[in-house]
């Protein structure tokens, strides 16, 4: 028998070791017989062959940062925009609308024509949509002032320019054309110290401007230069062109009514009881295109009935919507059972041409006497019909949502804490009662068109 040398009969052992482990080869055991050098240069001489180390992967360099792209610095047009207010109101006639801007923390700036005989007043930022009180109306500089009820809202207030821009400066007018978005236009300044006829009489000492063709312009909104600092207050295009107020009598105002608190505004032809709460707090839940103008006209009617001016709340519905109530004696007297407070539009939806529906919570509260169920406060979801005839809008419609209103916790407590589960649900109407709506919907239309 022919015996293995010492180095074999070792990984031979080794081998029998690494078998006979359960489940065969073990971690630790390597059929591959180590290279050492020392036992070739023992077995072979200094001449054995030895092996090259083992090539290394290259070394990487780490991956290069990708650079964060910051976003652009807003445009002073954006800058500008988030200072610019549509302003809404309630008058003993219907509502009516322009713009405003933010020259005083919750001070806000306007046109007299848009205040005269305003009893509520509503302010949109954005999307947010405020109650607000007058302060000031001054026919003879055409300038009027509103200040928001509560905390000021979230919106700068706009720079004045350090000097009048000169004949020739190219401008910005801002608007809300149809009660819609925020809307730019541009124009040019072609002349100071002019007298014209605007909002019902002479004035001397305006600006006359020249805006590119197609452009809304809203009484009230500011008159900017291209980098976002105003220069006039624009008041309502007349038959002679555009104006604006001019700078100096913009900053005189804005001094004289920066500290100036607001004043209550009278019922119409005595027929409201007044009284109640200013204004009604508006949350926008939705973020449909067509919210915030039914947020702002809703704000409106809200307000003057929590305020008990039930003659303005009248004045806000449509000739047809008017005349399916009883008469003013009974909607007022229904009304005043109850005040109205948190109002929530949850929803809105086009449903014409110049029609929008809203799904609308709001929280009222009663004596338990003149209660649903001897509710002293009610939860109600109703469906509200807006219709935009003359760049307002007006209230058309309405269908309660869920029967009878869910019971609330009680006055003070937040709107959305009182939201019942299901309670904004919005039942599937039957094709009766959907006809019926249609029906309904296009006398409405057809009755503002014809007026």
């Amino acid at each position: 028998m022919t015996t293995a040398p010492d180095g074999r009969r070792a990984r031979l052992v080794a081998l029998a070791g690494c078998l006979a482990l359960a489940g065969g080869a073990s971690a630790g055991c390597s059929l591959v017989e180590p290279y050492d050098a020392g036992r070739l240069e023992a077995q072979h001489g200094a001449g054995a062959p030895r092996l090259a180390p083992a090539p290394q992967p290259p070394a990487t360099a780490p991956p290069a940062a990708v650079p964060v792209q910051a976003p652009p610095p807003p445009s002073p047009e954006e800058l500008a925009g988030q200072g610019v207010a549509r302003v809404a109101v309630a008058t003993c006639t219907g509502p009516r609308s322009g713009s405003g801007f933010h020259v005083a923390p919750g001070l806000v700036l306007t046109a007299a024509r848009l205040l005269e005989g305003a009893s509520s007043v509503s302010v949109r930022v954005g999307s947010e949509v405020r109650s607000a009180a007058v302060v000031a109306v001054d026919d003879g500089s055409g300038l009027a002032a509103v200040r928001v009820l509560g905390d000021p809202p979230a919106a700068p207030v706009l720079p004045l320019a350090g000097a009048p821009a000169p004949a020739g400066a190219e401008v910005r007018l801002p608007g809300f054309p149809q009660g819609g978005a925020l809307r730019w236009a541009r124009g040019v300044l072609t002349g100071a110290d002019v007298v014209a006829a605007v909002a019902g009489r002479e004035r001397g000492g305006l600006l006359a401007v020249t805006p590119e063709p197609g452009a809304a312009v809203d009484g009230g909104a500011p008159l900017l230069t291209p980098e976002g600092q105003v220069v006039g207050a624009l008041l309502d295009a007349g038959p002679g062109g555009v104006h604006a107020v001019p700078l100096e009598a913009v900053g005189h105002a804005t001094a004289v009514w920066r500290d100036q608190p607001a004043r209550e505004a009278g019922p119409c032809l005595e027929r409201g009881r007044g009284g109640g709460e200013p204004g009604v707090a508006v949350a926008v839940s939705s973020t449909a295109a067509e919210t915030a103008a039914a947020a702002q006209a809703l704000q409106l009617y809200a307000s003057a009935v929590s305020a008990g001016r039930y003659d303005v709340a009248w004045n806000l519905m449509t000739p047809p919507m008017r005349a399916q109530q009883v008469d003013y004696e009974t909607f007022a007297g229904d009304l005043a059972t109850s005040t109205w407070h948190e109002l929530d539009v949850v929803d809105a939806d086009a449903v014409g041409a110049g029609a929008v529906e809203a799904l609308v919570q709001y929280r009222t509260t009663q004596d338990a006497e003149f209660g649903p169920d001897a509710q002293t406060c009610s939860l109600w979801t109703v469906a509200v019909t807006l219709v935009l005839q003359d760049g307002e809008w007006w209230i058309g419609g309405s269908r309660n949502q869920t029967g009878s209103p869910e019971p609330c916790g009680g006055a003070g407590t937040p709107l959305a804490g009182d939201v019942p589960d299901g309670a904004l649900d919005v039942p599937e109407a039957t094709p009766e009662v959907l006809a019926a709506e249609d029906a309904a919907l296009a006398e409405v239309l057809l009755a503002e068109t014809a007026r």
